[in-house]
């Protein structure tokens, strides 16, 4: 609850340190030997206090879509990620390295902090890359994958081929001041 907070909070200040967006895409694959699973959603918000290097991200499940079908979708929320019970994927740290939001150019970073999914807290080290674009806008990408039982999501074996235990995570994020 506390990244939404934190996010909220800082959507309200209009301090010129901070890089938000409320339209980041992300997407998932999951690639098992039965079956390709892709889903998408650009409700990815977020932001960045560039004095600070602190982050804060959160995805509503709800919001993915791209499923092969629509009982996928429904499996998906209800069984595996529980949407109802667990709404949102959020991750908040820092991010390791130092950046010169000031000036443009591109960053291989590390963000370091806790990834929140299925009521799952897990800290994780996700690489991405941050181009400073100019003064007030950056872009992220990254891509790192998700362990289903890290965070104790349960393939039921009737579709464990068809369910893969390791994610593909893509995150596509333009970030303004």
């Amino acid at each position: 609850m506390f990244p939404i907070i934190a996010y909220l909070l800082m959507m309200f200040f209009n301090d010129a340190g901070f890089y938000k967006t409320a339209h980041g895409d992300v997407s998932f694959i999951s690639r098992s030997t039965m079956e390709k699973i892709k889903s998408h959603s650009s409700d990815l918000r977020g932001v960045i206090n560039e004095k600070s290097n602190a982050f804060s991200f959160a995805v509503s499940l709800d919001s993915f879509h791209g499923f092969n079908s629509e009982l996928q979708k429904e499996h998906y929320a209800e069984n595996y990620v529980e949407s109802d019970q667990y709404p949102l994927a959020k991750f908040s740290g820092k991010i390791i390295e130092e950046i010169s939001f000031d000036k443009p150019g591109v960053y291989n970073v590390r963000a370091k902090g806790n990834f929140d999914l299925h009521g799952i807290i897990v800290n994780k080290i996700i690489h991405a890359t941050l181009t400073v674009i100019n003064e007030n806008q950056l872009n992220i990408e990254s891509n790192f994958e998700l362990n289903l039982t890290e965070f104790k999501i349960k393939v039921p074996r009737l579709v464990h081929k068809k369910v893969a235990e390791n994610i593909e995570v893509h995150v596509a994020l333009l970030m303004n001041k």
